[in-house]
């Protein structure tokens, strides 16, 4: 623990803080009283030591696993975990993993920070951790490729409900920045990576990619901002000379003067950082000569980096500088040489390394010293699997029904976590997904989902039952305490809020909530010609038995609603908007049956009932209200309430929706309808 309180705790937030930091002081003392924190602490003492001495090998892994065991027993205790011992430990975990692992577990660990800062009712400005918090979190999303944990710059306004006293308990940290030139400076820097961070993401996308003019028009926009605030800055940190060090002065400076410049150093290489970083979005491959200010900034940074000493622990200032300078200089021999120095300087002297943007780098270089054009670092880095992007776990209720059996793959193969939530609790044979046991009807199952993992999003399909507001209000606000900030409800076109008997009342309370959201409205599925509904009768009876008349309906497919929810459910930008999701083209049940003998070579007819028969036929099935609000639903395309086109499958998925004839094609190709070899 001597090593910890004399050194780690020096390096946590800030290069060669000063003894007497809030880890230090606050922090510590709270050891005695909490397992979890006390074995965190010495899991980063010990890992760190390790580096230079084996031998700390595996006491660092036993601290670590008694800290994780004790860590999660402390969350059942709601006192315990609103605590600072509580989120000390895990953000001690998180730097523990950053310094110590080649995964990304550190980024589950983030999101669990985040979940107890919640918890403890929200983010303080005036609290270390919580700055410590924003630390990880603006550096985790910047590399990552996904936007801040929590909303908001949540780093930079404070609470005015917060006592003076906890607005002043940081005023001398870091002990150097005595006018907190550096930290309100960095702070306000951290909003803009906020900002380069969302837009990395959302270029990464199907939408942005189809789109590159709403992306160079956001890009345009924070470059304005960005450089309108450096200009603004005091000019002993903005005009800071590469050669301060050396220049004569009346009396030499002392250490804490040395100390804020060098801080001030490191903020002019991350403001560089933020012009590679912004330029590199608009053409990550290279294609259009690199800009004046890109070359500018690739020479501010090496210059830095250049003067900057070695062997104090002051490279962790500038590590994402140099990384941005290394994605961004393209078979440069001599700047890859200082770079890759500057990034393998001496791991002992401080708690962090650059291992993995030091590895990824070395790809990159090789390919295109080898094939002599310019990659896109974040496209080698889902390649090689060097930092897995950080997709968060999604729990599909009704997990084996239509649509959620089909956004299932799409998350796996986006390398999300899924939680398939059913009353079997069975799970597809899925990489990273797993079952849970879920009963909209049996409240004591819905606490479970969240025993199992950390959710970012929920993928809600409502009972069968004509009141179902309050089991899903009931599950809801109980997502909502647990850390989930985005909702995707899966409703009907013609059960859209405002109008429909069921689900006007859960859109509009997920509205009503001020979390992310999105309401699918689709119409018919063509499934419900091969699955269920009208299965039987087309196979057995040659009909399709209806209560529409000669209503038409945009019959779609489940998958494209499966796509659409997959957008909704992991797009950067939040959808915050209904999906009326419809098919490519009108059609009557009588054009289907006609279509359906033609393709099948055998008479089917469609047979036209009413209202009250159709509500009878399915009664067996289902409680009577449902049966006859189903019954009513007829009444409507018989009407002319589905009558109607449009294009948002396209847009949302960037693919056109499937026709439905070669739906039909497809399931006749499966022998769906074939008569029974028995008849």
């Amino acid at each position: 623990m001597h090593h910890f309180i004399t050194f780690c705790s020096r390096f946590i937030a800030y290069s060669n803080d000063n003894e007497g930091n809030p880890f230090q002081m606050q922090l510590f003392p709270k050891a005695s009283s909490s397992p979890a924190l006390l074995h965190a602490m010495a899991a980063l003492a010990a890992g760190h030591l390790s580096r230079t001495q084996k031998q700390h090998e595996i006491p660092a892994t036993n601290h670590y696993t008694l800290a994780l065991r004790e860590l999660n027993s402390s969350l059942s205790d709601p006192v315990v975990a609103r605590s600072d011992q509580t989120l000390g430990a895990c953000l001690l975990l998180c730097v523990f993993e950053i310094s110590n692992s080649d995964n990304s577990l550190w980024l589950e660990h983030l999101q669990g920070a985040r979940d107890l800062i919640l918890f403890r009712g929200g983010p303080k400005t005036s609290d270390y951790l919580t700055r410590m918090f924003s630390f990880l979190d603006i550096s985790g999303s910047l590399s990552s490729g996904g936007g801040p944990l929590l909303e908001g710059n949540y780093w930079l306004n404070n609470d005015l409900n917060e006592e003076q006293d906890d607005k002043t308990q940081l005023a001398g940290w870091p002990y150097y920045d005595t006018d907190h030139t550096m930290v309100n400076h960095f702070h306000e820097l951290m909003v803009y990576m906020a900002k380069l961070s969302r837009l990395s993401a959302e270029s990464m996308s199907d939408i942005g990619s189809q789109h590159p003019e709403m992306i160079a028009e956001k890009a345009a926009q924070i470059h304005s901002e960005l450089m309108t605030w450096w200009s603004a800055c005091p000019e002993k940190l903005r005009n800071q000379s590469n050669d301060w060090r050396r220049q004569l002065r009346p009396r030499k400076l002392t250490v804490p003067e040395t100390l804020e410049e060098e801080a001030f150093s490191s903020v002019r290489s991350c403001v560089q950082a933020c012009v590679i970083y912004l330029n590199h979005i608009l053409d990550p491959m290279g294609r259009e000569p690199q800009k004046q200010e890109v070359i500018d900034a690739i020479s501010d940074i090496l210059a830095i980096a250049q003067e900057t000493p070695e062997g104090y622990g002051l490279e962790m200032g500038q590590y994402w500088g140099l990384f941005m300078a290394g994605i961004a200089v393209f078979n440069d021999e001599v700047a890859e040489d200082l770079i890759r120095r500057k990034l393998k300087a001496d791991t002992s002297v401080s708690i962090y390394h650059a291992d993995r943007p030091h590895d990824l780098l070395e790809i990159l270089w090789k390919r295109q010293h080898q094939y002599g054009t310019k990659y896109d670092w974040r496209q080698v880095q889902i390649q090689m699997g060097i930092q897995i992007p950080s997709t968060g776990t999604v729990l599909l209720t009704g997990g084996t029904g239509k649509i959620s059996s089909r956004i299932a793959p799409l998350l796996s193969a986006n390398g999300n976590d899924v939680l398939i939530a059913s009353r079997s609790g069975n799970s597809p044979e899925l990489a990273s997904c797993k079952g849970v046991k879920f009963d909209w009807l049996d409240e004591s199952t819905y606490k479970t989902a969240f025993e199992c993992a950390s959710i970012s999003a929920i993928f809600l399909v409502a009972p069968p039952i004509m009141d179902c507001l309050p089991p899903m209000k009931t599950f809801i606000d109980l997502a909502i305490k647990n850390g989930v900030k985005r909702f995707v409800l899966l409703s009907a076109s013609v059960l859209e809020d405002g109008d429909g008997p069921i689900m006007t009342a859960v859109a509009s309370y997920i509205k009503g909530l001020k979390v992310e959201y999105a309401i699918l409205q689709p119409t018919w599925f063509m499934e419900n010609f091969s699955e269920v509904q009208h299965l039987p009768t087309i196979r057995d009876q040659d009909q399709i038995i209806t209560a529409t008349g000669q209503g038409k309906v945009p019959f779609v497919r489940a998958e494209d609603i499966a796509a659409v929810a997959f957008r909704a459910l992991t797009e950067e930008v939040p959808h915050n908007k209904d999906h009326l999701i419809l098919g490519p083209r009108l059609w009557s049940y009588d054009e289907v049956a006609a279509l359906l003998t033609q393709k099948l070579g055998r008479k089917i007819s469609h047979l036209k009932i009413s209202e009250a028969e159709f509500a009878q036929g399915i009664a067996n099935f289902m409680p009577e209200d449902y049966a006859k609000m189903l019954a009513k639903l007829e009444t409507v395309i018989k009407n002319g309430g589905e009558e109607r086109l449009n294009d948002v499958v396209s847009k949302v998925t960037g693919r056109e929706p499937k026709r439905f004839e070669d739906f039909v094609d497809e399931m006749v190709g499966k022998g769906v309808w074939d008569k029974s070899s028995e008849e």
